[in-house]
C-alpha cells in the first residue's frame, strides 16, 4: 500500500488559514473548503 506523503504547506499559506479562521462565526471546516 503506497503511503500518502504530507502536503508541504507555504509559510503564507498558512498565515492566511489561521487569518481566516480567527474571524468571528468562521468554522475550521469552512477555512479548509475555502483553501482547498
Amino acid at each position: 500500500m503506497a503511503r500518502k506523503r504530507n502536503q508541504a504547506y507555504t509559510e503564507e499559506f498558512r498565515r492566511e488559514a489561521v487569518k481566516r479562521s480567527e474571524k468571528p462565526g468562521v468554522t475550521q471546516a469552512q477555512v479548509a473548503k475555502e483553501l482547498g
